[in-house]
């Protein structure tokens, strides 16, 4: 499961750009440049990033053939870790609920600049 930074491109210009989102004082949906700094992941959220596990088809059941998906959809559909553990049964994983957590902290600020998806391969 990987997490992708998903740009759009100017027509005009031919350098990428992201939608306003709540901006102070432009409307929703202009153009702003792409300033990578402004979405730089904090370092406590990059172990999320790139992640390998059988674990996460129970993440990923509900969004049938898909591949992929914006995090806001994703975040939609965030199983209760207690669902998990269910699905889990016996088998120990080596994730936690901990992790879990902390998977779900970095959706939620990845989620808040609008242009990232979750990517995933059966």
């Amino acid at each position: 499961m990987t997490i992708v930074l998903n740009l759009r491109i100017d027509s005009k210009t031919g350098l990428p750009f992201v939608y306003a989102y709540n901006h102070p004082t432009l409307a929703n949906f202009s153009m702003i440049p792409y300033v990578p700094s402004e979405y730089e992941v904090p370092e406590n959220h990059r172990p999320y990033l790139q992640q390998h596990g059988h674990h996460f088809h129970f993440y990923i059941v509900s969004f049938a053939k898909r591949t992929s998906i914006d995090v806001e959809e994703f975040l939609n559909e965030y199983p209760k870790w207690q669902d998990v553990v269910a699905s889990m049964g016996d088998i120990e994983y080596g994730w936690t609920e901990e992790d879990h957590d902390g998977f779900k902290s970095a959706l939620l600020w990845l989620s808040s600049k609008q242009v990232f998806q979750v990517e995933w391969s059966y």
